[in-house]
């Protein structure tokens, strides 16, 4: 599968902001001689670290606790995996693939859901289902759904899909860029919870503060699914 994905054009140093590159993943998953018979059959193997050397993985780039491929290999004692990196010239330390943003050290959630709030509110009072050039096209609305992204870059997204079979099909997807609400300091945000904690205000005007590097994704979940509770 992976020189497959490879041969149709996937970028081999492809990033996300957390997990690193795809050779980051196969290091973590990859297994030592004596481990393969409790290796699960989804886990990569030393294969798949040959074939995205090949196809030209950066050896330099970093996941987001800062560990190139080597290093990561050595926290985790992927022995193989070490050998392998050293003799193709693996470095230890490593850069970035962007330019790092502004750190944001606080989280104002209930800024957050009243601005939520108003871009639903103005959302539904939009929709005129005679006229309607979403999902579906014109006719009435058959599910309501949300997206939000707040690690490479921040935005929510109000889809009103009207196909007369309409389902959670990820098929949201292809309204970005047309109706999304940009929020660009929840990657701030992020980027400075991977390395130390955050100020959050909590929807209910509480205050509390989230550890490094804990998953955003539930804080933000909870936020939005507030707003939907509140707007239905």
């Amino acid at each position: 599968m992976t020189r497959h994905l490879i041969s149709c054009g996937a970028l081999v140093n492809a990033y996300d902001l957390r997990a690193g590159t795809a050779l980051h993943c196969a290091i973590i998953r990859s297994a030592e001689p004596s481990q393969k018979g409790r290796r699960r059959p989804e886990d990569a193997n030393m294969d798949q670290i040959h074939v995205l050397l090949e196809a030209g993985a950066d050896l330099t780039l970093m996941d987001g606790q800062g560990r190139t491929p080597l290093s990561l290999a050595m926290d985790l004692r992927r022995k193989t995996a070490e050998k392998l990196l050293r003799e193709v010239g693996a470095p230890e330390k490593g850069r970035w693939p962007f330019v790092r943003p502004r750190k944001t050290k606080s989280l104002n959630l209930q800024k957050d859901f009243a601005k939520v709030y108003e871009y639903v509110s103005k959302r539904v009072r939009d929709f005129d289902p005679a006229t309607h050039d979403g999902l579906g096209g014109p006719g009435k609305v058959k599910i309501v759904q949300m997206g939000f992204e707040f690690i490479q870059a921040g935005w929510v997204i109000l889809v009103l899909d009207t196909r007369p079979n309409a389902q959670s099909d990820g098929s949201w997807d292809c309204e970005l860029d047309r109706s999304e609400l940009n929020m660009p300091h929840w990657p701030k945000a992020s980027d400075t919870n991977l390395e130390e904690s955050i100020k959050l205000t909590l929807v209910d005007g509480s205050k509390t503060v989230l550890p490094a590097n804990e998953d955003l994704v539930v804080v933000f979940g909870d936020m939005l699914k507030s707003v939907l509770l509140k707007a239905q």
